[in-house]
């Protein structure tokens, strides 16, 4: 009886398996990866950004870097540079005195230029640290 069970409980396993085919592209052009993020903690803007091509899916990953300009908009006004691949703050009360605006309804745009184009992300609102829960 026992292996009666274990016999079915087999077949009925391995007729659970589906073989999956994906279909991918057969070239290899790399594209553009252009990246960043703003944060903002108790009393800074965070500011991040690079530009990279995409790379094969195996191995480890080493993104292959590109030369690029990266700036920030904010509130669709001025654009505010700062230094690809490093980790930029600027105090919150500095940066409104500077740009204006106020921390509640701040917009936020990546813009990078690559060889010669430009790419801008959609406005992002910044929104409020979450307080810690109990």
């Amino acid at each position: 009886m026992r292996n009666g069970l274990l016999l079915s409980c087999l077949v009925f396993l391995t007729a659970c398996i589906d073989e999956i085919n994906l279909d991918l592209p057969d070239d290899e052009v790399q594209q553009k990866v252009i990246e960043g993020y703003v944060e903002r903690d108790k009393n800074d803007y965070i500011f991040w950004g690079q530009a990279s091509f995409t790379q094969n899916v195996t191995g480890e990953f080493r993104p292959k870097l590109l030369d690029a300009q990266i700036s920030f908009r904010f509130n669709g006004g001025e654009e505010f540079s700062i230094p690809q691949r490093q980790v930029f703050k600027i105090p919150i009360d500095g940066f409104h005195e500077q740009y204006g605006g106020d921390p509640g309804n701040a917009l936020f745009q990546l813009v990078a230029r690559v060889n010669g184009q430009r790419y801008v992300s959609a406005e992002q609102r910044m929104i409020s640290v979450p307080k810690r829960s109990a």
